[in-house]
This record gives structure tokens, sequence and C-alpha cells, in this order.
């Protein structure tokens, strides 16, 4: 009896491996028979605009030989995004006076412009000065002072 039991075990055995196998062989059949379908797209993109900084300059009147006068600079940002300022350079167009704007606090940051375009200025402090030793040239004078202050978006 175990002689004839045995072919047939063997038999069950060698149908169950070809069973799996062509099993395994559908299902790879299938999955190789997948279609794969997949896509692109593109849309446009563009950038900001770079609006130059405001800068209002209060005036400056009385100076005299020795003097110093507080002034005002009042800095705005009209662009969409803020930006911090990393430096502010007077000048002035005469020998008669000297311009000196105080130190920049660090991280000075200018928001952005609202929806409507109208952003929050910021006030810096500049003392304009005649030096003592002016000549009498300066007496009388009219003369320009200006600030450019410049910034860096993305810091």
């Amino acid at each position: 009896m175990s002689a004839h039991r045995a072919p047939t075990a063997r038999r069950t055995r060698t149908v169950a491996i070809a069973g799996a196998t062509a099993v395994a062989l559908v299902v790879a059949g299938v999955a190789f028979a997948t279609w794969i379908v997949s896509g692109e797209g593109s849309g446009p993109v563009s950038s900001a605009s770079i609006q130059p900084l405001s800068v209002q300059l209060s005036g400056v009147d009385g100076l005299y030989p020795g003097a110093t006068v507080d002034a005002t600079a009042l800095v705005s940002n009209p662009n969409p995004y803020p930006v911090v300022v990393d430096s502010v350079t007077p000048s002035s167009d005469s020998t008669c006076y000297t311009v000196v704007a105080d130190p920049l606090p660090p991280g000075l940051s200018l928001d952005g412009a609202d929806s409507t375009g109208v952003s929050s200025p910021r006030s810096l402090h500049v003392a304009v000065s005649m030096p003592s030793d002016a000549p009498a040239s300066c007496s009388s004078g009219h003369y320009t002072w200006s600030l450019v202050v410049r910034a860096s978006v993305g810091q």
C-alpha cells in the first residue's frame, strides 16, 4: 500500500506546484498587461515687479556754524513683499554741511504694501550739521540733502 501512495503524494505535490506556478504566471501576466498611463502639464509663472522704495525727507532750516538740526526720513516699501534694510547712505551737495544717519537697528524690516498699495512708513533719524569753521559763503545758502536706502528681499 505504501508503494501506491507515494506516487499519488508526489503527483499531488507536483500538481500543487504546477497550479501555484500557473496562478503566479497568470497574476504576472495581468500585472504585465496593465496599461501604464501618465501625464504632464505646465502653466505660466511670472515674478512681481520691483518698485523703488519711497523716501521722503524733511526740510532742514536754520543751520549756522556749529549747529546740528534733527531731520527725519520716512521710508516705505510699495512692493507686495517685505524687505530688510541693508544700508542708509546720506549725502549732501555742499561742503557747508554734513548729514549723518543714526545706525540702523539690526534686521530693520519694511513691510510690503497691502492689497490697496498702502505700506506703513518707517521713520529714520538723521542729523544735519554745519561745521563750526564754515566759511561766510555758506550763509543764506539753499542746499539739497539726499538719502539712499538699500534693502534686500528674502532674508
